[in-house]
């Protein structure tokens, strides 16, 4: 998705995709969300709190997403997919502008087509 490091939203998308499929332990899923110990159980809490994420009555740390939690992943999936096709737009938009100004430039005309970008 983005480059650098994730924020609070990513590290929760991943630890929801992972418990979406199913009950893990607390390591298991701290190595497939690719988080530190520290981090997870941060963010574990968190969604704990939030109703996303819940604690199985097993013996370990089992955690499982919640409908709630799933509910949230779906909607962030659309929220991403709504963001990413803005922002094709977005840099459609801004090629546009470009070109247009490489051809003011150059002295084109506007209906002459440019071959590089």
């Amino acid at each position: 998705m983005l480059e650098g490091k994730r924020g609070a939203l990513e590290i929760f998308e991943g630890i929801l995709a992972n418990l979406s499929g199913g009950p893990l332990r607390k390591a298991r899923l701290t190595h497939r969300a690719n988080l530190d110990s520290r981090l997870a159980t941060k963010h574990i809490g968190t969604l704990i709190e939030l109703g996303l994420v819940t604690k199985l009555a097993r013996e370990g740390s089992y955690f499982i997403a919640t409908g709630k939690g799933r509910d949230f992943l779906e909607q962030y999936y659309e929220l991403v997919k709504l963001v990413n096709r803005n922002r094709t737009v977005i840099i459609d938009q801004i090629r546009i502008f470009r070109i247009q100004k490489m051809k003011m430039r150059l002295h084109l005309p506007h209906f002459m087509p440019v071959l590089w970008v």
